[in-house]
């Protein structure tokens, strides 16, 4: 895990051999950005997975400049490169949407994928696991069957 001080001093060939970067920075000056175009498709590239919480897509601060668009609820992973593989999951509601709601869901569904990393290995592409139903999947449909309806009355409990 990164903070202030390793995110300063970041070592461009460490962070791309994660197995997964989650970006939850908040900045409010340009920054060097966490993955470049051309780390994308560099073949030493190891790490498979983003996850942009922060979802700055169009502000010039944003840390990461390789993603185009935002992901949506109904099609929550996007394919940048093939091979190889980098997944992006960037909800650009997920904060905002319902704080303790969005990130208890969120939480509980990332749980499982996280410990099919350590089963699988680190190139297991998020897109493949996606597909399958997850244990909190009821919460993820009770978020968003609330967001139809909306969010005053909505509580979604882990589990």
């Amino acid at each position: 895990m990164w903070d202030v001080a390793e995110t300063r001093a970041r070592d461009r060939t460490t962070l791309l051999c994660h197995d997964m970067l989650v970006n939850t920075i908040f900045t409010t000056a340009p920054i060097d950005s966490f993955v470049r175009v051309e780390d994308v498709t560099n073949p030493a590239r190891r790490l498979p997975t983003i996850s942009d919480v922060t979802c700055d897509i169009t502000s010039p601060c944003g840390a990461l400049p390789v993603i185009q668009s935002a992901t949506s609820w109904s099609d929550p992973v996007q394919r940048l490169h093939a091979d190889p593989p980098l997944d992006v999951i960037a909800i650009d509601n997920l904060p905002s949407m319902l704080p303790v709601e969005s990130s208890i869901a969120f939480s509980v569904a990332l749980s499982p994928l996280l410990a099919q990393l350590a089963e699988f290995g680190p190139m297991l592409p998020v897109s493949s696991v996606m597909t399958a139903p997850a244990p909190a999947a009821h919460s993820i449909d009770r978020v968003r069957s609330a967001g139809k309806r909306g969010f005053s009355d909505t509580t979604v409990a882990p589990g």
